[in-house]
């Protein structure tokens, strides 16, 4: 007895055959999706977790008043960083939209004279572009974004 010519029997045996077709079809789509979604899903955390996110402390006051010296100078004496004596009072997020989705990124409001201490702080260095200045409404962005 021959062997049966794959392509002959699959003319033959349709219905038994389409379901398979669309089952590998379905699967191959499903791998592809799941996988988009896990790469788009890291690019959002990797831009959301920027470096700063990791490295920094917020010290807040319960009535808005600000640090006491005390305070400060203890930090000052760590040498670990610079301390930035800033108001959070109006930090904003801003919104990242990626392929399968967005996250928001928390954003800081400081002086001027206040930046570069925390671009030395963090080690980040400005690629292109000037510092943002005061009352300009400027905005540092990290290149990955």
């Amino acid at each position: 007895m021959n062997p049966v010519n794959p392509f002959f029997y699959i003319k033959r045996n349709t219905q038994k055959t389409m379901p398979i077709f669309f089952s590998v079809a379905i699967g191959v789509f499903l791998v592809y999706i799941f996988s988009l979604f896990s790469a788009t899903t890291n690019k959002m955390i990797g831009a959301a977790t920027f470096d700063l996110v990791e490295k920094y402390n917020i010290a807040y006051t319960k009535n808005n008043s600000t640090l006491p010296e005390s305070f400060l100078k203890a930090l000052q004496d760590l040498q670990i960083s610079d301390v930035l004596p800033v108001k959070m009072n109006i930090s904003g997020f801003a919104y990242y939209r990626g392929g399968m989705g967005g996250t928001t990124i928390t954003t800081f409001n400081l002086y001027d004279s206040d930046v570069g201490t925390l671009l030395k702080n963090f080690d980040i260095s400005l690629v292109r572009g000037s510092l943002p200045q005061n009352g300009q409404h400027e905005i540092l962005i990290p290149v990955e974004i």
